[in-house]
Formats: structure tokens, C-alpha cells, sequence
């Protein structure tokens, strides 16, 4: 891809040190920018468009540095000013990023990325966080494709979200006519001062939605799960647990979920 540059087929290097050295066989104004800079960015990617899946390292350029893509790599042109570091790589701006890729992406998907930049856990992985306001207003500053479906995927964008599967379990549910459910409340133990955070969670009718990814099967996330759904329902709630499985086929997740919010309304 590059010249001078070379990976060991067996254990190919990862996304950001290839793109280091594209961005340094580019400098002075390259920036990764499109699906890679999505990818550094911790950005959820449909299949496929990952450096791993194959796609190509995407670079920007000032257009008097404009230079040849190669196979492997795709040079676009610089328009943008502003750049941010992550991990050593200098990235496009993220609001940018995001818009570029609009035209690619479902609209579940592209709620999910604008979804991610907001959450909680990117500082402690070194990214850059951005809330949704901050979004609307350097969303405003730029022009270009993708600009208008960025402010349609906007507004059904929550702060706060952790994972594009809460993403997708709450664009489930308000498709399916039910209410909107709150993104990551906190709830607190009163027993011991600490603090948990429900995924989804119908707050009035005490009704809490908690993906399980895979991670979960291991005995530490497991342990943490079933005290907290022991403290939730000590404290009066519900608790749904989901998989992938009930976000591909969702009919009984969705139907469980509205029966119980009739219950809960009937009571009230």
C-alpha cells in the first residue's frame, strides 16, 4: 500500500498504525477521515466496512497536496480545518466524519454513531465525547452530503447512549408505537452509596431493559448483573434482559415490554 511500508501477512498491523503511516507518507495536511477515521473514532461500522473487512484507509489532503489513492488507500480532499488526536492519529473532526458516512448507512445506523459520540464511557477509552447539542451546533458550521440526513438521524439521538444495541432496542420500541424509554438512568444502592446505570428504562412504571452482549457470560460482568437485578427488584422494578437474538427477531421483546407497561398503567 505504501512504499517502505510493509505488515506481516500473519499478523497484520491494526487500522490505527497503518493509517499513522499513511498519514505520515501523506503529511503535511493529512488527517484520516471517512471509514477509517469512523473506525479510530470507535464509531459502530456496518459489516464490511472495517480495514480488517477490507476497506480501504481512507486520508485527507489539503487540495495543494492532493496526491494518487493506491490500492489500499483512498486519498479524499481536504476541506475541513479542525482536527482531533486520537490515539496518535489525527483524525477528521467528528461531526464531520459522521456526515460523510449518512449516505452509507441505515438510519438505525447512523442514529447509533451520533449516538456513541455522547457516550459516557469514551473518555475512559481516550475519545473524544460530544453531546448531542455540541453535534446541532458544529453540525450547523458545515455543508455538504449527508448534512440534511445527519439532522433527521439528530433528532431520534439521545445523550448518554452506551452501546449501538441500546440504540437499537429503543428505536425498536418507539417503531413499535410504545413510549420512548429513558437512556441510562441512574439508580442507587441504598445500601451502599454506589451507583448503576439502567440501559433503557420506563422510570414511572419501574420497568429496566438491559442488554447482554457477550461479555456478560463471563463470571464478573454475571456477578455484577445478578446483584443489580436483585437490588432492582427490591426496589419495586422489572427487569427484561435481551440478547442480539431479541433485537433480530424483536416481536416477543417488543410484545413482552408493552405488556408490561399496560400492567404497570393499570395500577396506577
Amino acid at each position: 500500500m505504501l512504499p517502505g511500508h510493509y505488515t506481516p501477512t500473519q499478523h497484520p498491523a491494526g487500522v490505527e498504525a497503518v493509517t499513522r503511516a499513511a498519514v505520515a507518507h501523506l503529511r503535511p495536511s493529512a488527517v484520516a477521515c471517512s471509514f477509517t477515521a469512523a473506525e479510530i473514532l470507535g464509531l459502530p461500522l456496518p459489516r464490511g466496512r472495517r480495514y480488517a473487512d477490507g476497506e480501504p484507509i481512507h486520508c485527507a489532503v489539503a487540495p495543494e497536496h492532493r496526491t494518487s489513492s493506491a490500492r489500499g488507500l483512498t486519498v479524499h480532499q481536504r476541506t475541513a480545518t479542525t482536527a482531533v488526536t486520537v490515539h496518535g492519529v489525527p483524525c477528521a473532526e467528528p461531526v464531520g466524519v459522521v456526515a460523510s458516512l449518512m449516505g452509507s448507512l441505515s438510519v438505525t445506523e447512523r442514529v447509533a454513531c451520533i449516538d456513541e459520540l455522547t457516550s459516557r464511557l469514551r473518555e475512559r477509552k481516550g475519545l473524544p465525547r460530544i453531546t448531542t447539542a455540541q453535534f446541532a451546533q458544529r453540525l450547523s458550521a458545515i455543508s455538504g452530503r449527508g448534512v440534511a440526513l445527519a439532522r433527521e438521524a439528530l433528532v431520534q439521538a439521545r445523550d448518554g447512549v452506551d452501546s449501538p444495541q441500546e440504540t437499537r432496542a429503543r428505536l425498536i420500541l418507539v417503531r413499535a408505537g410504545l413510549p420512548e424509554p429513558e437512556t441510562n438512568l441512574r439508580i442507587l444502592d441504598p445500601d451502599t452509596g454506589q451507583s448503576y446505570w439502567l440501559d433503557l428504562a420506563y422510570r414511572e412504571a419501574r420497568i429496566a431493559i438491559e442488554y447482554d452482549g457477550w461479555w456478560h457470560e463471563s463470571e464478573m460482568p454475571w456477578r455484577r448483573d445478578r446483584y443489580k437485578d436483585e437490588l432492582l427488584r427490591g426496589l419495586g422494578w422489572m427487569v427484561y434482559r435481551i440478547t442480539a437474538r431479541d433485537l433480530a427477531a424483536p416481536k416477543a421483546f417488543v410484545r413482552r415490554v408493552g405488556a408490561a407497561l399496560r400492567r404497570a398503567n393499570a395500577l396506577v
